[in-house]
């Protein structure tokens, strides 16, 4: 269970340290040449980003940001999905891939065939959050036990009140990522319980603001997110409390980042070729990311790192280390 794994990631990371209705596919950031005070007119070049809509928020944000500061450096920034995204790192086609959970095994076979050294720089914490629409008033909780039901391939769960007894005669309508997020692949891993596996009868969201709008305007919608939607949509959404044995906890910075919004805390990813990373633009934006432009996590909803987390993480960027981060072992399986 990814709740195990996670928790075995934030010790395992933190002893190291020591005393230390759908459519849609794809949108871009960087149309321009950006001016600002700051302006560094020696920096230049192209850096092409795709991957997780979850991690777009902070990688976008940053873009912006960034090219304020290089204006000869142009940035475009996808977010066609985690696995959709490898396929476009893996092929050749982007610099650094979003990622809303670990590489996977295969992916790290294909990379090793194309020639591709990567390094996994990991960047912040996200909750993944349930969520309905606020006239939806006799859902307090879930249980993990009750998401399963209702997501699980197979699910005779076709009303809310299927669902619990007591809840009203009324028809429940799901809304969820695509099959090429990994929001959607950690979640069945997390609460189905079979990775990659979900029933078929739901509206498929490539674009989250299009999951948001869908739960925001059905009073008999389910759906799940990561944290920061929720976090920019709060007025027009109801969060639902997970209750995974120990009583039920909402999603927040602090339960997100302490582990206890479990099993659905997770963290969030960006992946590097080295042989970008050797170009002085690329790595100036992946410093940019977990060093002075940090902030920005916080700003986009979603939980940062202790400091010293990140200082380890720099060092290993700095380091050049290809793989997965040895502290992310456990989280990668």
């Amino acid at each position: 269970m990814r709740n195990r794994i996670w928790m075995g990631w934030v010790v395992g990371a933190l002893l190291a340290l020591g005393a230390a209705g759908c459519g849609g596919d794809k949108t871009e950031s960087g149309t321009d040449t950006v001016s600002g005070a700051n302006a560094n007119a020696s920096l230049s070049g192209s850096i092409a980003i795709d991957g997780s809509g979850t991690v777009f928020p902070i990688t976008n944000a940053a873009t912006e940001e960034f090219m304020g500061k290089h204006p000869g450096v142009r940035i475009t920034v996808g977010d066609s999905g985690t696995g959709a995204g490898m396929k476009k790192f893996l092929s050749g086609e982007t610099d650094i891939c979003d990622a809303s959970r670990p590489i996977e095994d295969e992916e790290v076979a294909d990379a090793a065939k194309a020639g591709i050294e990567f390094i996994e720089v990991p960047i912040a914490y996200d909750g993944l959050s349930i969520i309905v629409n606020p006239a939806n008033t006799w859902v307090d909780k879930l249980t993990t036990e009750e998401l399963k039901r209702i997501w699980e391939p197979g699910s005779k769960v076709m009303k809310w009140s299927d669902v619990r007894p007591g809840f009203p005669d009324k028809p429940i309508h799901l809304f969820g990522p695509s099959t090429a997020h990994g929001t959607f692949e950690y979640f069945t891993e997390a609460i189905v319980e079979q990775k990659k596996k979900q029933r078929p009868d739901f509206q498929q969201c490539p674009e989250y603001n299009q999951l948001v709008e869908g739960v925001a305007t059905d009073e008999n919608a389910l759906g799940y997110v990561g944290y920061a939607y929720y976090e920019q949509n709060k007025a027009r959404l109801k969060l639902v409390p997970v209750d995974s044995g120990s009583g039920p906890v909402a999603p927040s910075e602090a339960t997100i980042a302490d582990g206890t919004y479990s099993p659905l805390s997770r963290p969030l990813f960006v992946y590097v070729k080295k042989s970008a990373l050797a170009r002085s633009e690329v790595k100036a934006f992946v410093d940019y990311l977990i060093g002075d432009g940090r902030g920005i996590i916080g700003q986009t909803g979603y939980v940062p790192f202790p400091d010293a987390l990140y200082t380890k993480v720099k060092e290993h960027v700095d380091a050049g280390t290809t793989g997965r981060v040895p502290e992310l072992t456990k989280l990668s399986g």
